[in-house]
C-alpha cells in the first residue's frame, strides 16, 4: 500500500477582520496546505489556489486546488470546524514517491539502474489510472497504473 491521504487540522487559520464580516486568512491556509502535502505525500507543490474570500462560518466548506511543480493538480477540501476560523482539510493524494520506489524496485530486478518518474499529484480514486515513465538503460517505457482502491493500492504494467 502506498501512503495515501493528507489530512490535518489547521487551528485558527487566521481570521481577517478588516471591514465587514470576518474571513479566513487564505495566505496562511495555502502555506499550511502546501507544507502538509509536501511533507505527507512527498510531492513538491508549485502553488495552492483557494477562493480569494472565504467568510468564517462553522461547518462551511471550500475547495483549494493543489498544483505540483509538474503541472498536475488535485483538490484539497476544507471544512470550518467553528466560528473561530479553525479548519480541517483532506487532500486525497497518492504518495507518488512511494509508488515510484515500488515500481523501480521491481524493474531493478530485471534491469540494473532502472528509474521511475510519476506525476506529482495523483488523486486517490478506485479504478483511476495514472502513467509513469520508466527509464531502463537508454530506453524509456510507459508504466500504466490502475488504482485498485481509494487507499493507495495499485497495479501496473510496463509497456
Amino acid at each position: 500500500m502506498v501512503m495515501a491521504q493528507v489530512g490535518a487540522v489547521l487551528p485558527a487559520a487566521g481570521v481577517l477582520a478588516g471591514c465587514g464580516e470576518p474571513r479566513i486568512d487564505i495566505d496562511k491556509t495555502t502555506t499550511f496546505i502546501e507544507a502538509a502535502v509536501a511533507k505527507q505525500v512527498g510531492a513538491p507543490v508549485k502553488e495552492v489556489v483557494c477562493p480569494e474570500k472565504v467568510l468564517v462560518k462553522a461547518s462551511a466548506t471550500f475547495t483549494c486546488v493543489v498544483v505540483g511543480t509538474d503541472g498536475t493538480k488535485g483538490e484539497a477540501r476544507l471544512k470550518q470546524k467553528d466560528d473561530a476560523g479553525s479548519l480541517t482539510f483532506s487532500a486525497p493524494f497518492l504518495n507518488t514517491k512511494a509508488a515510484e520506489r515500488i515500481v523501480q524496485r521491481q524493474l531493478r530486478r530485471q534491469t540494473k539502474g532502472a528509474t521511475v518518474s510519476c506525476p506529482q499529484i495523483v488523486t486517490l480514486k478506485k479504478d483511476s489510472r495514472f502513467r509513469c515513465q520508466a527509464t531502463t538503460g537508454s530506453r524509456t517505457k510507459t508504466v500504466s497504473a490502475r488504482q485498485t482502491d481509494a487507499t493507495g493500492n495499485f497495479t501496473y504494467r510496463v509497456g
